[in-house]
């Protein structure tokens, strides 16, 4: 699990108090105990404050932070003004805790509870990036930032964890992914629908998260999860076929429901407001891919399955013409030679034997090709 950061945004360079941020703290959230003067340290100058009994560093640097096209494209579905933000910012806070002795869930409340009090109490706030994924404007963190601290389900989930839709080529539905709950579980979340119900799915998405980054890892391969006691979808931990590179816990929803051991009930997390579609937003698809109406989706799938047989059969149609105009060279050299001669046999052996071997070879990895396709065809069903 990556280590929980935040970075908050200056339009100018500032070295906030951290004893009137303190200060801050403890008028936004009065039962939270907060201070800059302890063990010794009797100034707001200092780099260290103590919130709730963990040890927060908050280090000033005058530069702004480095730009993150991918971070941008998917911030600005909520916050259409960030890339001006990236622009106009030229210094930045990070904010992050030392030795945390609780788990993420935890450290990610008291994070989020100190940059709200810097934002309160420190002037040119622009903007707050969790990480590397999320990112919010100033305001928006200051108002979902007093919940830091409030029980599951309520507390500011999308802070850290942001839930992108998308179009789905190997289905030619739609789906639904996570940025910022590797912190949490390890693996992002990858949800699999159809392409007209976006909306419930998102709050599935949405649901899971926020179970997840109250209870940890605790889905394991083959666990099952629902919105109630008779809808049960299965989970697979494994790498995303549709992101390169990510670990995801993986799941399909359908309209059949299936049964299961080990069922999570998400209740009423799963009826939250998506953050993706939050503050009157539309949905977008993430990483800017362009949205696809689930028809459209499944000709373009079915055309490329098409092109490719095409391509196939047309190398197994030219590796054939080239073993037939190899074996007619070797039998008019048999004509030649004689037809009886070893040298007229070898010749043809060896005139006709790398092109035949070739064309079987390829017969063989396309069979063991479609055997693998229908495999994970029948492994997909059955989820």
């Amino acid at each position: 699990m990556t280590q929980q950061v935040a970075f908050v945004l200056l339009d100018h360079s500032a070295t906030p108090d951290l004893v009137v941020v303190a200060e801050a703290i403890c008028r936004r959230h009065p039962a939270i105990p907060a201070s800059a003067s302890w063990a010794g340290q009797t100034s707001g100058n200092s780099p260290l404050l103590l919130c709730d009994g963990e040890i927060v560093a908050v280090m000033s640097l005058i530069a702004p932070l480095p730009r993150d096209e991918g971070l941008l494209v998917r911030a600005s579905a909520s916050w259409p003004e960030v890339r001006a933000v990236f622009e106009r910012h030229s210094a930045h806070l990070v904010v992050s805790i030392l030795g945390a002795k609780g788990g993420q869930l935890r450290i990610a409340r008291v994070i989020t509870a100190v940059v709200g009090g810097l934002i309160a109490a420190t002037p040119g706030a622009l903007g707050v990036v969790w990480g590397s994924k999320v990112a919010h404007p100033a305001d928006r963190w200051m108002k979902m930032s007093e919940g830091a601290f409030v029980p599951y389900p309520d507390f500011p989930v999308s802070l850290w964890i942001s839930i992108h839709p998308f179009s789905d080529e190997l289905t030619g539905g739609g789906g639904a992914i996570t940025q910022g709950l590797t912190a949490f579980v390890g693996r992002e979340l990858e949800l699999i629908g159809a392409a007209e119900k976006l909306i419930p799915l998102l709050e599935r998405a949405q649901g899971l998260a926020t179970y997840l980054a109250q209870n940890g890892p605790v889905l394991k391969d083959g666990s099952t999860f629902g919105v109630s006691e008779t809808e049960h979808i299965a989970v697979r931990l494994c790498m995303s076929e549709r992101f390169p590179g990510m670990a995801v816990l993986h799941a399909k929803i359908t309209s059949r429901v299936g049964g299961g051991d080990n069922l999570i009930d998400l209740g009423t997390a799963a009826g939250a407001t998506p953050p993706a579609v939050m503050s009157g937003s539309a949905p977008r698809l993430f990483a800017g891919a362009s949205p696809r109406p689930d028809a459209i989706g499944k000709w373009v799938a079915v055309g490329r399955s098409l092109f490719l047989t095409l391509i196939k059969w047309s190398a197994i149609t030219l590796l054939a013409l080239i073993l037939l105009g190899e074996f007619l060279k070797a039998y008019k050299h048999a004509r030649l030679l004689g037809n009886s001669t070893p040298r007229a046999d070898l010749y043809a052996l060896e005139s006709i034997g790398v092109p035949l071997g070739i064309a079987v070879g390829l017969l063989v990895l396309s069979r063991v090709r479609s055997a693998r396709r229908r495999a994970k065809t029948t492994r997909r069903s059955n989820e």
